[in-house]
């Protein structure tokens, strides 16, 4: 290793002893320092310091940071992906969920279950929603989804079913109670004359 390596090792060391310890923004300026430097950093840097900046709210900034990593050549890694579409979620920025959503997809990197979830508590029905949609069934298609999600997705389908099934049921048995509740000795005995 060169000098220059190892300035960029204890750089990363250093950077993720300050997240670890909770000083986020002290964290994000250290690693904008090491950038601003020229530390060759490599994904492990650069995804402690995108955390940093998420983690400090300089959302903005850490957006700019990833995308310097893929110009780089650097490849984000699932735990950097994740935590940006988990902060994006809590944000509610749809457009960058489906940035990242996409990104995924051309990366091959698997969803958390969380982030799905989160995912799948906003409202229904706009064209961007329906988008999102569209990008976590490619996902599902491809095998970037846990099976622990997919299998929950099936029992609470299954679920549905069985409630609307349960549904019917209950309607179509008030609904013949009613009629034989209507039917009185009366009726029945104009039935027989009619016969």
């Amino acid at each position: 290793m060169s000098y220059h390596d190892v300035d960029a090792h204890i750089h990363t060391v250093i950077t993720g002893g300050l997240v670890k310890f909770g000083k986020y923004s002290m964290a994000a300026d250290v690693f904008r320092f090491g950038v601003m430097k020229k530390f060759p950093l490599d994904n492990v840097a650069y995804g402690v310091g995108i955390y940093a900046l998420l983690k400090c709210g300089r959302i903005q900034e850490a957006c700019a940071v990833y995308d310097q990593m893929k110009v780089n050549g650097l490849r984000p890694d699932g735990y950097t992906f994740n935590l940006m579409i988990y902060v994006f979620c809590r944000e509610k920025n749809i457009q960058m969920m489906q940035v990242m959503l996409q990104e995924m997809i051309d990366f091959r990197v698997e969803l958390s279950d969380r982030n799905f979830l989160n995912i799948c508590k906003f409202p229904c029905g706009s064209d961007t929603y329906i988008t999102l949609l569209n990008l976590l069934s490619k996902m599902r298609d491809l095998g970037l989804l846990s099976a622990k999600v997919l299998h929950s997705l099936i029992l609470d389908v299954q679920a549905e079913g069985e409630q609307a099934k349960e549904k019917v049921y209950a309607k179509s048995e008030s609904e013949r109670s009613l009629i034989s509740y209507s039917s009185s000795s009366e009726d029945l005995s104009d039935i027989a004359a009619v016969c």
